[in-house]
């Protein structure tokens, strides 16, 4: 029973984002999409939503890893977003990846 509680939470949380999304979407093309751009590190956006995508990964099984640079990475971006893009990317890959295989979040810096 606790299971499927479990289950049940997971998937409302799932369709709460897929809904929030498809609502950004449907502002992108209206007036009041915002986005907030501030410099942004990059190395501790990756690190944040690592803690939740390796715990997520573990769950299922999947190895989960991270590579990026120990000095920050900035970039002027809105954090937010950039955060849904990720969590987009990583929620189609552990949907795909087989239990066992890996999922690597690798974060670079190019001039």
């Amino acid at each position: 029973m606790a299971a499927a509680g479990a289950t049940i939470d997971r998937e409302a949380t799932r369709l709460d984002r897929l809904v929030a999304h498809l609502l950004d979407l449907a502002r992108l093309g209206a007036d009041d999409f915002r986005l907030d751009v501030l410099a942004v590190d990059l190395t501790a956006l990756v690190a944040e939503a690592a803690t939740v995508w390796s715990a997520r990964c573990a769950a299922a099984g999947v190895r989960f890893s991270v590579e990026s640079p120990s000095e920050p990475v900035v970039a002027h971006a809105d954090p937010r977003r950039l955060r849904q893009v990720l969590d987009g990317l990583a929620e189609n890959a552990s949907r795909v990846t087989p239990a066992g295989r890996p999922i690597v979040l690798a974060l670079s810096r190019s001039p």
